[in-house]
């Protein structure tokens, strides 16, 4: 659990193990604008990042491991504004357009 995740104004999300001195370790490019914020789900398997670029972006990961997907496993694009990242809402959203979808293959 020593890896610190950090959003920049380009939009990457870098990774720092803070145990050694060169920590940076890991890059996500997945936001064309600054990133605003980053939450862990509460399980700790899965990173938010919001951006200026109207992005919510889901990554699958272990909390305080570096993340190796080159995608984020899901991208909301229906915002209208900067997504500022709040634990409870960007989790329930993901949980929301999980069950939409298994209902529409199901009924597809």
């Amino acid at each position: 659990m020593y890896i610190l995740f950090s959003g920049s104004r380009s939009g990457a999300i870098h990774h720092h193990d803070v145990r050694v001195a060169e920590h940076h370790v890991g890059t996500l490019l997945g936001h064309t604008q600054e990133v605003c914020g980053l939450k862990w789900s509460p399980d700790g398997k899965f990173l938010a990042s919001g951006g200026n670029d109207n992005l919510l972006n889901i990554w699958g990961a272990q909390a305080g491991s570096p993340l190796s997907e080159e995608t984020p496993l899901h991208t909301f694009s229906q915002h209208q504004a900067a997504v500022k990242v709040n634990s409870l809402s960007v989790f329930a959203l993901m949980l929301k357009s999980l069950i939409e979808n298994y209902m529409y293959s199901i009924f597809d």
